[in-house]
């Protein structure tokens, strides 16, 4: 698979900091010499890979999201260059970052509770425009649009939440939202397998009432056809090779625990589970990595990368 010659971007890459504070932290723009090898990673047959970009979450309510980047070529991590490439730019990025894409030339950063997702130039850095989209979460691009899920409503927990969530389509030439789509409450991530978007319905605000199904829509005419149901509190989202689809569910945090599914497309079959917490996770060719910490009121689930 051929890798863009002038960065690899860390797919979903965000970096919660947790813990207490007991005082602001500023992150001024900063680089960090690593140890290792200077050229980066480089495999026979494939383009040289430059770096990547980082996107660090932030404490919601503090405004304190940031991007880093890591230059291979120079063994170089520079830290908060949003704010050195964009002085200008009030609260910098904003909010809680959650979603990080490289499209065509740009680079867009879903900042979920600023309501905004920041478009910027993708060796740059430099703000080209804002997209607005309310408590948006996750982004997927398909011939010359971006697709967001959107929880729509506020950030409140609620088992009796109205506000049923969206999908905005965005042209991304104009940056304009042309169509919505509603699917479940508190959608999170989507995938798209041929002329089919697939969204992940959590219902993460209606504890103990979570939503359980994977909303599919035809993408001609951005409707919503059917949900699959799956389990409770559905987060990641991926299509293999095989015409498969893998989808996380984080549990309720108490009996139920986090586990993985796979659905086959063609028929809308579910399988599983896989008894196995999944933060965050990739598949490449036949193989699928996977990392966690998974928790919940009775015991602590660790897992570093793992293959299946």
């Amino acid at each position: 698979m051929k890798i863009r010659t002038y960065l690899l971007l860390l797919l979903g890459g965000t970096l919660l900091m947790t813990g207490c504070r007991k005082e602001d932290e500023i992150f001024e723009p900063d680089e960090i010499i690593v140890p290792g090898d200077p050229d980066g990673p480089d495999d026979p047959g494939q383009t040289k890979i430059l770096g990547f970009y980082l996107l660090n979450e932030g404490n919601m309510g503090s405004n304190k999201s940031t991007l880093d980047y890591f230059d291979y070529e120079s063994s170089t991590y520079h830290r908060n260059i949003f704010a050195d490439a964009n002085p200008s730019v009030p609260k910098e990025l904003g909010d809680v970052g959650n979603d990080l894409k490289i499209y065509g030339s740009k680079l867009y950063a879903v900042i979920n509770c600023s309501n905004k997702i920041e478009v910027m130039d993708a060796r740059t850095v430099a703000r080209l425009g804002q997209i607005d989209i309310p408590n948006c979460r996750y982004i997927k691009f398909h011939e010359g649009y971006a697709y967001v899920t959107s929880y729509a409503g506020p950030v409140q927990l609620n088992p009796t939440y109205e506000q049923l969530g969206y999908v905005a389509k965005v042209d991304t030439t104009t940056f304009e939202v042309v169509a919505t789509c509603l699917v479940g409450f508190q959608p999170d991530e989507l995938e798209i397998v041929e002329n089919t978007l697939y969204v992940a319905n959590s219902g993460g605000y209606m504890f103990p009432n979570y939503e359980n199904t994977v909303s599919v829509i035809d993408l001609n005419s951005l409707t919503e056809t059917g949900r699959i149901e799956v389990d409770i509190n559905l987060h990641r989202l991926r299509a293999d090779n095989h015409g498969n689809l893998w989808v996380s569910s984080r549990g309720d945090y108490d009996r139920n625990s986090s586990c993985l599914y796979w659905i086959e497309t063609a028929t809308g079959t579910v399988n599983g589970p896989l008894d196995i917490a999944v933060s965050n996770f990739c598949i490449d060719g036949d193989s699928l990595y996977l990392y966690s910490a998974g928790w919940n009121n009775h015991r602590w689930t660790t897992r570093s990368l793992t293959g299946l």
